[in-house]
């Protein structure tokens, strides 16, 4: 797998790797339909719901300033919502692997 070392190759994977699910999206979703439930939306809940979701990223940030010593914020955050993303994204909560190589790579 030489070729995805050349940093050109991965941009155009990407590109069209995006290209495809954008295309695919289009297809199956009905516009109209989507605009008219965006419409219906309360965005005061929306706005709760975000600003819970940030607020407890800032605490699991807080708690692992307590636990790990003096270590940067950002960096926490940085750790925190990748791991967050990953244990989303990976199946059957794999992503729970990555806290502690995320941790050794920031913090060799």
């Amino acid at each position: 797998m030489k070729f995805l070392k050349n940093k050109k190759v991965k941009i155009a994977i990407s590109i069209a790797f995006t290209a495809v699910v954008v295309i695919l999206i289009a297809n199956i979703v009905d516009f109209d339909l989507f605009i008219e439930t965006i419409k219906t939306i309360d965005f005061s809940l929306v706005a709760i719901a975000a600003f819970s979701l940030i607020f407890s990223y800032f605490f699991r940030v807080w708690r692992f300033q307590i636990v790990l010593g003096n270590s940067k914020f950002l960096t926490l955050f940085s750790i925190s919502t990748m791991h967050y993303m990953l244990n989303r994204v990976l199946p059957a909560r794999t992503g729970e692997l990555s806290l502690p190589i995320l941790f050794n790579r920031h913090f060799k």
